[in-house]
């Protein structure tokens, strides 16, 4: 019966029905459909991950046939498949680097490879990737015979030791794997890891493999590889989940738990909250009279109560249940929005239970909220509370339409009349105004901060007045014989917007020889070095003179070493390292340096072809300030001090001939437009490395655009929640105003001018919310900028954020409202209409 009775006043009320109905439902839909939408992208692309790059669930490096075998006996392995690793082999012409393994059928196919032609039979014949055949501008390499340089590193009484031979080998056939693999990989800080294979028996040379594992139950692998790495006593390094699968999954969390998901998900359940119980008010406040009759005839305050909460159970249930459907429906729509192609749609229960449990709380608040006023109240109070005792009297009215600015008070008087329900429509307003100001200004502005070198991580805030840099690949690549191609150089000198093009050489495989044990202990212990060393990482620069000047001014102690052709070799030292555990730029590589130390170092070679390690003795000229690790001139992959000499020098110690890395600088700083063309310029070059500004978009880029894109579903949806209400409360007083309505048309007033007054109150709720809106938003992002700036030149860096307020977002929301106060009166003028 008490079912029977609240569906029928379900069904008469339609309108207010409708309202709550729709908040309902659009607050489930934006709830579901973000969550769902962002589970299913990064689950499709986990899944085209496993297609593309094998779906293996643990990789290692590095290990020992013993130690295979250890991990045969886990009970969890499904299946395992390695190859045995070989010195790397480099090809001189492009100064590709080639991994190179014994052939191992099994290996290959986990990693998705296919072989086209044969497999190598013998230790003289070798597969190779094709796209590093083709970047070594082999064509038709079947059959065709090429000479690699085999590299042979190792350490023999701690110290580093290099030594290198040419060997012939038949090309037999080559591997192939999807282009967008190559596409991904390529923009990653390393590059690509070109692999090659060789056959024969090499069980002699080396007893390290590289291979993956298939596990029974992948459901809780990291825990698992932890268990691996306590068996083994090894680290990350030599065993962990798939490289590529856990960069998606750390994506995936952080996209979930980052600070901003969390406040936007705690936002709108607030704000469908506040438009929950500003709608129930209403609806509550007009259906008094009603309940007041009932209550005459008989209904207990206990029967109300389970009136009222059966009445909101109908909207509980009806209203999450549309929800989510509807839901499903924009997920799937803006699935292929935010994440474009081959995504796919991932329903998860948990998100339908929350959302049902979401709305029974925001429902329940609101009526705990609303109980005094329903169940509490005596039935005369009822009766009399749904009259609108705040409406005008005659007198009153008839000198608003004398008056000259009848509309302004008319507007003022309809707004500040029910002053409760008008402040909690406002504050809801200007709540998502304020989140709509906040996600957007600050997505763009974390991208812009990224792109100008300002924010973002320590990779591409380090270039200082540089905005691009071009080099070899860390993976792909041997800095030894890898050179810039001439036909780049001669593009990027004809670049209508460069205003300075820096070409340098540069090695990362330099060594520090310590043996007078003056390295900082603490430095040992942050990057992991082995206390018995006496040789540590060394990056070593080669730069001109003109280079040399304008860095002159980061020299904190001594002097240039511009022009200087004595015989010794003089250098600049960068004793600062980036500290992983303070993050800046503090932690010093030697105990003690001073200018006229003499520094042993052992940097890669070239000697009648070959290559080995070279040691020399550099004296200290000068000393760089921190500022110059933290801010200039790049340092990805820097993991020890740095030393900058003379190109000349460089040349003569390498043997060096053509640069290796170079510096541009545009003439307007517009490094989005300077990417753009390099990226046309190195089209299918998967051996060179684009860096510079922007450089940590490499790995954040694609997440920021994916997460830009789910904003915009997020806001656009909570922007229709937010019209909801508006429509609702406009039309609510309306109906509240009827009889005012018909007065005022009595006594002279005519239906443009009524229209005009609904609009005008309509744009003072949309204007004061976004007023106060972009008050908060604006001294919360200034105030976050400001703290953001202090850190940044506490940690080192030269470069701070601008400060200022989100001006473009702030004019679009005061448009968005402008907008929405007209579709709220269109929606409400048929109650007008009626009456004249």
């Amino acid at each position: 019966m008490m079912y029977r009775l609240c569906f029928q006043f379900f069904l008469k009320n339609k309108n207010k029905t409708a309202a709550l109905l729709a908040s309902i439902i659009v607050g489930t839909v934006l709830f579901f459909s973000i969550n769902t939408i962002r589970e299913s992208g990064y689950e499709s692309q986990i899944k085209e991950s496993r297609n593309i790059n094998g779906s293996y669930d643990i990789s290692f490096d590095n290990i020992k046939i013993s130690d295979i075998d250890k991990l045969g006996g886990e009970g969890n392995i499904s299946k395992m498949a390695y190859a045995q690793k070989l010195n790397p082999s480099i090809y001189r012409e492009a100064g590709i680097k080639l991994s190179k393994y014994q052939y191992s059928k099994e290996y290959i196919d986990s990693l998705k490879y296919k072989l086209v032609g044969s497999y190598p039979k013998n230790e003289n014949e070798i597969i190779i990737e094709k796209k590093a055949i083709d970047n070594m501008k082999i064509d038709n390499p079947i059959g065709k015979e090429i000479t690699l340089l085999e590299i042979d590193k190792k350490i023999i009484n701690n110290k580093n030791i290099m030594d290198s031979a040419d060997k012939k080998y038949r090309i037999v056939g080559y591997l192939t794997k999807s282009t967008k693999y190559y596409d991904d990989i390529t923009v990653s800080t390393g590059g690509v890891k070109f692999k090659a294979f060789t056959g024969g028996d090499n069980r002699g040379k080396s007893s390290i493999y590289d291979g993956v594992i298939f596990l029974k139950d992948s459901e809780n692998v990291t825990q698992y590889i932890e268990t691996l790495q306590s068996k083994l006593k090894m680290g990350w390094d030599n065993i962990r989940q798939n490289d590529f699968i856990s960069s998606i999954e750390m994506l995936k969390l952080r996209s979930k738990y980052q600070l901003e998901s969390i406040i936007s998900m705690v936002l709108l359940l607030f704000v469908s909250m506040l438009i929950v119980y500003n709608i129930f008010n209403i609806i509550i406040s007009e259906m008094s009279s009603e309940i007041g009759t009932l209550r005459s005839f008989g209904m207990s305050r206990k029967q109300t109560k389970k009136f009222i909460k059966s009445y909101l159970s109908l909207f509980w249930i009806v209203g999450t249940t549309v929800g989510i459907l509807l839901g499903i429906l924009c997920s799937f729509i803006g699935i292929k929005f935010v994440y474009k192609e081959n995504a796919q749609l991932a329903i998860r229960p948990i998100f339908i239970l929350i959302a049902f449990i979401m709305n029974v709380i925001t429902l329940y608040i609101s009526y705990l909220l609303l109980n005094k006023k329903v169940v509490k109240r005596t039935i005369v109070e009822l009766i009399d509370d749904s009259k609108d005792n705040s409406a005008l009297n005659k007198s009153k009215m008839v000198k608003l339409v004398r008056n000259v600015n009848i509309k302004y008070k008319i507007v003022w008087s309809n707004i500040l009349r029910r002053k409760s329900r008008t402040v909690v429509t406002i504050f809801t307003i200007a709540l998502v105004g304020y989140m709509f100001i906040l996600n957007f200004s600050s997505s763009e502005f974390l991208t812009e901060s990224i792109s100008r070198g300002v924010s973002g991580g320590i990779w591409g805030m380090s270039y200082g007045t540089v905005d691009k840099a071009l080099s070899g690949s860390i993976n792909g690549t041997d800095s030894l014989f890898y050179t810039i191609d001439d036909d780049v150089m001669e593009k990027i000198h004809q670049y209508k917007d460069a205003d300075k093009v820096e070409p340098s050489f540069y090695s990362n495989d330099a060594f520090l020889v310590d043996n007078d044990r003056n390295i900082n202990e603490k430095y040992k212990k942050m990057y992991e070095l082995n206390d018995i060393n006496l040789e540590y990482p060394l990056a070593v620069r080669g730069y001109s003179d003109k280079m040399l000047q304008d860095r002159k001014s980061f020299i904190s102690e001594g002097k240039n070493i511009v022009g200087n052709n004595s015989g010794d070799i003089h250098c600049l030292f960068v004793n600062n390292v980036y500290s992983k555990a303070d993050g800046n730029f503090d932690l010093n590589v030697l105990k003690r340096i001073s200018v006229g130390d003499k520094l042993k170092i052992k940097i890669p070679s070239v000697d009648n072809k070959l290559a080995n390690l070279t040691e020399v003795e550099v004296t200290v000229s000068g000393i760089m300030d921190k500022k110059y690790a933290s801010s200039q001139d790049g340092s990805v992959g820097v993991r020890g001090g740095q030393i900058i000499i003379r190109e000349d020098d460089y040349k003569k110690i390498t043997g060096a001939e053509k640069y290796n890395k170079v510096f541009i600088t545009t003439k307007n700083g517009d490094v989005n437009s300077l990417n753009d063309f390099l990226e046309k310029t190195l089209l299918d070059n998967y051996v060179t490395s684009i860096g510079g500004k922007g450089e940590d978009m490499k790995f954040f880029g694609s997440y920021l655009k994916s997460e830009a894109r789910l904003n915009i579903v997020y806001q656009v949806l909570i922007l229709i929640l937010a019209t909801v209400n508006f429509i609702f409360i406009m039309r609510s007083n309306l109906i509240n105003r009827r009889e005012e309505v018909k007065i005022y048309r009595y006594i002279g007033m005519t239906k443009k001018v009524r229209q005009k007054i609904d609009f005008i109150e309509a744009l003072y709720y949309g204007i004061i919310s976004a007023l106060i809106s972009s008050i908060l938003a604006s001294i919360y992002h200034v105030n976050k900028v400001i703290s953001i700036n202090k850190d940044l030149i506490a940690s080192g860096f030269t470069k701070t954020m601008d400060v200022g307020i989100p001006l473009n977002q702030i004019i679009l929301i005061f448009l968005v409202y402008v907008f929405m106060s007209l579709i709220a009166v269109l929606f409400s003028w048929d109650i007008v209409r009626e009456e004249w």
